[in-house]
């Protein structure tokens, strides 16, 4: 379908609320909810760099940041296209351990195979579920997708005049940043506050 038709579609009748993150079931988290910095990342499975970014620059960040509890990430999504909207439908039915593994598995396969396009990607999302023990079926049914909860969230998110549009995009202890997300850009901020906390304790 589409992008400006789908849109149009996904938009109708949608009231108007004040910026809201869409729900946590939507998204996949990494690491401790009580470490210092608290990341987000929106993206989106239809973005090159959004992919490219996980490939590249995650890993070193989760080693460094998150896995020593210095961080928690978590990735949001930015249901601006069919295929992440789709991907919502399959995560609301996930155990967090299971969002992490599809979420890794979906991001992969997409990067292997350089494939992000929905009417194509499609299959990898079901192919996934599949393996969890999960399967979905007829998720490019786009009359069946208008019946779940997964596009009433994104539909309202979306509606929003100030939602989140440029991704890959971070948020850090609730403060959106411009730049490319990036691991040299991550490590400097996530160093910066680590400082900031230190200065704070620091006997006058």
């Amino acid at each position: 379908m589409n992008k400006s038709l789908f849109l149009a579609f996904l938009f109708a009748f949608s009231p108007i609320f004040s910026m809201e993150k869409l729900p946590s079931e939507y998204l996949v988290k990494y690491g401790d909810p009580q470490a210092e910095a608290k990341v987000t990342e929106y993206f989106s499975l239809s973005c090159p760099d959004c992919i490219k970014c996980f490939i590249q620059d995650f890993k070193p960040i989760q080693k460094e940041f998150i896995d020593t509890r210095k961080a928690f990430w978590a990735f949001h999504p930015n249901p601006a296209d069919l295929l992440t909207l789709q991907a919502m439908v399959c995560l609301e039915k996930l155990t967090e351990k299971e969002k992490i593994t599809f979420l890794e598995t979906v991001i992969e396969t997409l990067y292997e195979q350089k494939v992000f396009e929905a009417t194509n990607a499609t299959s990898i999302l079901q192919i996934t579920m599949q393996a969890l023990g999960k399967p979905i079926q007829n998720l490019n049914e786009l009359e069946g997708i208008k019946t779940t909860k997964a596009y009433q969230n994104a539909r309202l998110y979306l509606k929003q005049p100030d939602f989140v549009q440029d991704i890959p995009t971070v948020e850090i202890n609730g403060k959106i940043y411009d730049a490319f997300p990036d691991t040299k850009f991550i490590k400097r901020q996530l160093e910066n506050l680590a400082k900031q906390k230190i200065s704070k304790k620091a006997p006058l």
